[in-house]
């Protein structure tokens, strides 16, 4: 899965390519653990990453 890091505006998030294959993950650059995965069914995710401490 290709991987960018971008700032996620309305703008630019109107002007992304559907990938032909294969899923694009898009990293927000202003919120780090916020990302939207498009999909070549053109199904778009918005999703956001957690890291978890390891507590023992």
């Amino acid at each position: 899965m290709p991987s960018i890091s971008l700032k996620l505006t309305n703008s630019l998030l109107r002007k992304i390519k559907i990938p032909n294959e294969g899923t694009l993950i898009i990293n927000d650059l202003d919120e780090l653990s916020l990302k939207l995965r498009i999909s070549w069914t053109v199904r778009k995710t918005w999703f956001v990453e957690k890291n978890l401490e390891k507590r023992g």
